[in-house]
Order: structure tokens, then sequence, then C-alpha cells
């Protein structure tokens, strides 16, 4: 599971005919549809997309393979901050101020992408809120301090 943010691509590694996944929005979201044969072609044609469409991969790649270290080993607290750190991160370097934006997440899903119960989320979310490290809301959660974040890894 990934979460994606605006910029990011969605099944660049996908190669055949039909999506091997499903995409959630928790958000309204524009999205643009490309066929897989003009995408290759505008990636055959052009290198700096070519350029953009690789580091797109490798970054999708990195976010996985250290979110499956992060999980295998960590406390439930641990595997929440790493995650809500990294989305914080990846927020704030897309974001036109440099600030960290709310991130439209549920509970639930960030339950399902760290492999917790929702009532053990809630539980570590009720710490990080006093510890004054976040803000959860209906609209989702507001990294107020993304460095303490590390402290509950």
């Amino acid at each position: 599971m990934d979460f994606l943010l605006p910029g990011d691509f969605a099944g660049l590694d996908d190669t055949g005919p039909h999506a091997s996944f499903t995409v959630t929005a928790l958000t309204d979201v524009a999205a643009l549809r490309i066929d897989r044969a003009q995408f290759q072609a505008m990636v055959d044609s052009d290198p700096a997309f070519a350029e953009i469409h690789t580091a797109a991969l490798v970054a999708s790649l990195r976010r996985t393979r250290s979110r499956r270290l992060a999980l295998s080993a960590k406390t439930g607290a641990a595997k929440v901050c790493e995650v809500l750190g990294e989305l914080a991160a990846r927020a704030e370097a897309s974001s036109r101020d440099g600030l960290v934006p709310r991130l439209p997440i549920t509970q639930v899903s960030l339950a399902s992408a760290v492999g917790l119960t929702p009532v053990a989320i809630n539980r570590i979310v009720q710490t990080l809120r006093r510890a004054g490290v976040l803000d959860w809301s209906a609209n989702g959660v507001q990294i107020l301090d993304p460095r303490r974040l590390e402290e509950f890894e």
C-alpha cells in the first residue's frame, strides 16, 4: 500500500492489460489516464520525461523498501510514526509554502498501511496528540512537530 500525493504517478510498474491494484482517493482527485503505448512513446521521444519517469519509479521502490523494512521490525507506534513522518516529508517537499499540509488520511487507511487495527491506531494517535506531535480530525492529520515523530520510532 502506498499513499500518493499531488504530482505522483500511479501504475508505472504495471505492464499487464489491466491494473493489478486499486486506487482509492481520500480527497477529490484530478487524474489523467495515459494509454500504455502513448506513455511509452513519450518516454522514448523525450529524455527529460524519461528521466522523470525513472526518478518516480526509483522513489516508489525506495518508499516500498523502506516501509517494508520499517514495518517488519518495529513497534506499532514506531510503524505509525515512520509512515506519518515519510508522508509529512513528501508533502512538505511538494507544498508551495514549504509547510507540512494537513494529510487527508483516515485512521482506518493508516491501520491498513501499517498492519494494525483501527483501535490500536487510535490509541497511538491519542498518545501522539497528548504529546503535541499531531492533531487528527475528520479532515485528516496535521503533523505539528515532524521531528518529534522520531522520538516514538
